[in-house]
């Protein structure tokens, strides 16, 4: 039997909850089935808590938490924290996860910030244009398909491949056959492409096809069998090292 690490007190005020209990109490509630030990967990940290703590506590564990920023605003707050200039740390920002960023923004060092496998890059996209002031010059001009699947990034490093959605969530586990063919490439890569799903003669299927595998972890063979993905890379952000842009 685990140790009770929440044992409550008496009193009229409760001691409160640190952090580091808080992140204990929720890796013990992940790891164990055993309903009467996540009642106990919970009960005695509840316990234990302030109220306003225990608010934000049953929120969080029901998934209705909401301290969401827009990530522009949080970038204009590390500047002006540090003192640094917006447009050196937002161009830091793309390559950087936000503990990174911030230290880099602490130490100054925000120009040296560079591509790593592993941390995903800050996804390029289309900007739509509402009107066209001047005609179209169609020697000037390139249309392409556009491919109707998950915008995914491909961290490699040998036989370590990992997948990122265009949220920076990884999605790793949904596409082994992905991760399959990826594993081995001869130097460490960034790719940035889009997860499909396809025909057995490799060709592109609606989106509403792909939907039968988002979100599913480790799908079985036969899904797998049935709704067969491709990765189309259309762009090389590391090889080896950062390419240049």
């Amino acid at each position: 039997m685990r140790p009770n690490l929440f044992s409550a007190h008496g009193g009229a005020q409760a001691p409160g909850l640190t952090l580091l209990e808080t992140r204990a109490l929720i890796e013990h509630l992940a790891s164990t089935s055993d309903r009467a030990e996540l009642a106990q967990l919970l009960t005695a940290a509840l316990k234990r808590a302030r109220p306003s703590e225990a608010a934000y506590l049953i929120k969080a564990l029901l998934g209705e938490l909401r301290i969401g920023v827009q990530l522009g605003i949080l970038e204009e707050g590390i500047a002006a924290a540090f003192l640094r200039p917006l447009d050196e740390l937002r161009k830091a920002s793309a390559l950087l996860d936000i503990g990174a960023l911030v230290v880099a923004a602490q130490a100054g060092t925000l120009q040296q910030a560079t591509a790593q496998v592993g941390v995903p890059v800050s996804f390029m996209l289309a900007t739509p244009t509402e009107s066209v002031k001047t005609p179209i010059e169609p020697e000037r001009t390139i249309a392409e398909d556009k491919l109707d699947g998950i915008r995914a990034q491909a961290h490699a490093t040998g036989e370590r491949v990992r997948l990122f959605a265009r949220g920076q969530g990884e999605v790793t586990h949904s596409f082994p056959e992905v991760v399959k063919a990826l594993q081995g490439l001869p130097r460490a890569a960034i790719l940035d492409g889009e997860i499909i799903a396809v025909l057995p003669d490799g060709r592109a299927r609606p989106f509403h096809v792909l939907q039968a595998r988002i979100g599913r972890k480790n799908p079985e063979p036969e899904l797998q069998a049935k709704v067969p993905v491709a990765y189309v890379a259309y762009d090389v952000l590391f090889d080896g090292q950062p390419c240049s842009s």
